[in-house]
């Protein structure tokens, strides 16, 4: 048996696909990070199932499947003695093993992790959500195939949610349930939306190779040759409209196709009245790079953290870095993949409207702006 990954797009259907995708009568767990994907996942379950949801199928976030399903029940087998968790700490840090400029010193509270104070806070004995996948993996290899053959014997198959945003030791947990030989499992999510918008691990990030972000493929590479990998399923976009997927592919080099049955909007702002006009339009929202809460006109919202929204209508400000994206010779070879994902989640929020600003055509707008109402007074 061999994990399968899914290749998904932006809004391709993910939660519909995880929610839809195995038989009603199979033992299901249905993981995903965040409470609100929970929620978002129970209901398409909902609609699938007319509001009644069969035992069988379960849904939960990524650190209670690592805490109820695989930490506690090995706790007995563990390289540490007696140790009986309270549950999850996911409220406070663990301390780190910074380093001290003034003092030359390290963080005299860090604990090393070849002791159980290293993942478990001492105040409530209760385990760093941020530490549980780090205690799983350190872990001899007789745990992890007592974990295996757990998993096995309660489930049919496990389906993980935004695999992209799996960093670290969690990456890590994941991984060794995909090479599992047991495990019914398929990882659903979209690569190009990875490092945009969570703060990221300061290694161990499996999308950077030798500090550099690789490609899909490079990464694809990357994987061990029996996991099978699904780019057909899910590379239609129900929301994002035929003319944007193009601009996309033309420009920024990633296979995404349309199924939005709506023509859709794709259009350069160059006219400072109509930039004023979608500016001061509080039905479209402003997306820019960074910094939206310093934008003047709203709604706004950094690209990264526009992820997982739909609008009907954006106006997207572009970086000096794409001031030629719309000219035939943009090429986009040269650019750090995670900027490329920045831009590539703004040209997806959309299932209509989609209007882009060049830096300089909003740099001017501003200045011109400010020079009108200084004149004023």
């Amino acid at each position: 048996m061999a994990g399968k990954i899914v290749l998904a797009r932006a809004g391709s259907g993910k939660t519909y696909y995880i929610a839809n995708d195995f038989e009603e009568n199979k033992s299901v767990l249905l993981i995903t990070f965040t409470r609100q994907n929970v929620k978002n996942i129970y209901s398409e379950l909902e609609k699938r199932f007319s509001g009644s949801i069969p035992k069988n199928i379960r849904v939960t976030t990524f650190s209670s499947f690592i805490y109820s399903w695989l930490l506690r029940p090995i706790e007995p087998l563990l390289s540490f003695e007696n140790v009986k968790s309270s549950g999850v700490d996911i409220f406070n840090k663990p301390p780190e093993n910074t380093f001290n400029p003034v003092t030359k010193k390290r963080n005299p509270y860090y604990i090393k992790d070849s002791k159980i104070e290293h993942y478990i806070n001492p105040a409530n004995n209760k385990y760093y959500s941020d530490r549980i996948s780090k205690l799983i993996f350190k872990q001899k290899k007789y745990i992890w195939k007592t974990v295996e053959k757990r998993l096995d014997s309660l489930l049919d198959i496990i389906y993980v949610d935004e695999f992209q945003d799996f960093k670290g030791y969690d990456y890590k947990i994941l991984l060794l349930l995909l090479k599992s030989n047991l495990i019914n499992i398929t990882a659903v999510g979209d690569f190009f939306q990875h490092s945009v918008s969570m703060n990221n691990f300061k290694s161990n990030n499996p999308f950077k190779k030798n500090n550099v972000y690789i490609s899909e493929e490079k990464y694809i590479e990357s994987l061990p040759a029996h996991i099978s990998i699904d780019r057909n399923s899910l590379i239609k976009s129900i929301r994002v409209p035929n003319v944007v997927c193009q601009l996309i592919k033309n420009k920024l080099n990633i296979s995404i196709e349309s199924n939005n049955s709506v023509d859709g909007i794709l259009e350069e702002v160059t006219d400072s009245e109509k930039l004023n006009k979608l500016l001061v339009d509080i039905n479209c929202v402003k997306l820019v790079n960074k910094n939206s809460k310093k934008m003047v006109y709203k709604p706004a919202i950094n690209w990264g953290y526009s992820k997982g929204d739909t609008y009907p209508r954006v106006l997207i400000i572009l970086t000096g870095t794409f001031e030629k994206l719309l000219k035939d010779d943009f090429n986009a070879d040269d650019l750090s993949q995670k900027i490329i994902n920045e831009l590539y989640v703004a040209l997806t929020r959309s299932n209509n409207e989609v209007y882009i600003c060049r830096k300089s055509v909003f740099d001017k707008f501003l200045e011109d702006t400010t020079m009108i109402y200084n004149n004023l007074f």
